[in-house]
């Protein structure tokens, strides 16, 4: 009964943290780069703790919270990204997943967000500046670049928060 309690508390603070940090994100401009990142540590906690399903759980209600507080448009970068691609992250952190199978997943991943956010966005935001000049291979390989930077920091990230969540939470 304890694991259980642990997990839900876990799961609770991980979805609160998600919703404020983000909606924080979107709500106060200049600290948006910040809040953001917060969002990994609080996406990728449950998963540092050993609950996997928890921890996608909270990224599914998360997600879904986000999207009816700051709409569905500014909540794309927590689906995409600071959320569903840590909560991805997480797992395989926590599983321990093949490394040549992990990195072929996330340069699919990297590869379909840019795509996705390229192609839907391209006419109704980029059309008539620079940046509809720009080619879509030169963007994809920055965010390639990008992602495998943002990757081997979330690792590092889990690692510690694994190490932390260890030592102060479970052993109680």
């Amino acid at each position: 009964m304890e694991n259980k309690s642990k997990t839900i508390a876990i799961a609770a603070v991980s979805t609160a943290l998600n919703v404020a940090f983000f909606s924080a994100a979107v709500f106060i401009g200049f600290l948006s780069a910040t809040f953001s990142l917060l969002c990994v540590f609080a996406t990728i906690l449950p998963f540092a703790a050993g609950f996997k399903r928890a921890g996608w759980l909270c990224f599914a209600a998360s997600a879904a919270l986000i999207s009816v507080i700051t709409g569905i448009v500014n909540a794309l970068p927590f689906i995409f990204i600071f959320g569903g691609f840590s909560a991805f992250l997480g797992f395989a952190c926590s599983v321990n997943i093949n490394r040549i199978l992990f990195w072929i997943i996330v340069a699919v991943w990297i590869n379909a967000v840019t795509a996705v956010l390229y192609f839907a966005f391209y006419n109704a935001f980029f059309a008539g500046t620079r940046l509809a000049d720009a080619h879509y291979a030169l963007i994809t390989l920055i965010a390639c670049l990008g992602g495998a930077v943002y990757t081997v920091a979330v690792r590092i990230c889990f690692s510690y928060l694994k190490t932390l969540v260890e030592k102060y939470y479970l052993k109680r």
